[in-house]
């Protein structure tokens, strides 16, 4: 009696997990969002049985589940416009988006004249950039003024370069100092048909002061200034008020006034006064005459157009 109730017991209890089970695995088919077969692709010919009521003999068709994309409606208007692309819609920046409208509703003469705009603006600064790199590469030649601008005299002056950007409308060819000159492409003074060479009157390049002085330099290959055998009696004037280790050159790339030129400054005391130069507390300096006759031969003469010696 007792075995077949416990029997009886263990039936039931068996019949109640089975029906538990059924019910759970039912739920979760139910809320899957995918099947909950196994795919068949890429097995070969492998055909599985029929799941669902396919239009082919052994195949079933699984069902159809879009996905849903959320987006972040978050987003203010006044930033950003949706527009349509050849790969579809995009958001594009509305200050972007307004600029290129209006590009595309101006009329032919507008667009020409904004490109001609944008030319000219290219051109403004191709010429800045160029002109700082001549003012650096020529700081050490003089200038001269011409029709307004500013030009180094290089070359000896085979060459007038520009150290500014040129105002107006210039002529291609004029004469300067007596000499003729042409304009290059690039905005420089080249001299036609002539050579002044090593004759000219304009100062181009700083001698060494030790090799001035006492024809040794302590530098010797890597002195950057310019060794010349010549004697220079501006240079030797000029370097005994001087401490050769203190010497530095003057900068003339942010030179406002032409006549403002340090090197024009000192060279118009030594021909005033050149005796003040050898006033010196130092007691090294034991120069106590000076030949005036050869300070007369190397006088200063500046006027408004250029400065010649």
């Amino acid at each position: 009696m007792s075995g077949g109730l416990s029997e009886e017991i263990a039936r039931l209890r068996n019949a109640i997990n089975q029906g538990r089970n059924q019910s759970q695995q039912k739920d979760l088919s139910n809320s899957a969002p995918y099947s909950a077969y196994p795919s068949t692709r890429g097995s070969g010919g492998f055909r599985g049985r029929g799941r669902g009521r396919g239009w082919a003999r052994g195949r079933g068709t699984f069902p159809i589940r879009n996905r849903t994309l959320v987006v972040n409606n978050q987003v203010s208007d006044s930033e950003f416009v949706s527009t349509v692309s050849s790969n579809g819609r995009k958001l594009i920046n509305k200050n972007i988006y307004d600029k290129e409208l209006q590009e595309k509703n101006l009329s032919k003469e507008e667009k020409a004249a904004k490109l001609q705009d944008a030319k000219y603006k290219i051109l403004i600064k191709k010429l800045e950039v160029r002109a700082s790199k001549n003012r650096v590469k020529l700081d050490l030649c003089d200038r001269c003024l011409i029709d307004g601008d500013i030009y180094a005299i290089s070359k000896y002056g085979a060459r007038l370069v520009p150290t500014d950007i040129p105002t107006g409308i210039k002529p291609m060819k004029l004469q300067w100092n007596g000499y003729d000159y042409t304009r290059t492409k690039n905005g420089s003074l080249k001299l036609t048909d002539q050579k002044v060479g090593k004759a000219c009157k304009f100062r181009h390049i700083y001698e060494c002061p030790d090799y001035q002085l006492f024809r040794e330099c302590p530098r010797g290959k890597h002195c950057k200034l310019t060794h010349l055998d010549q004697d220079n009696l501006d240079a030797k004037l000029l370097f005994n008020t001087l401490d050769p280790e203190n010497f530095q050159l003057p900068n003339l790339t942010k030179l406002d006034n032409l006549h403002q030129d340090p090197r024009a400054q000192i060279r118009s005391d030594i021909e005033q006064n050149p005796a003040n130069l050898y006033d010196s507390d130092s007691e090294d300096d034991d120069l106590d005459s000076i030949s005036t006759s050869n300070a007369q031969n190397d006088a200063l003469e500046t006027n408004e157009d250029y400065i010649t010696f």
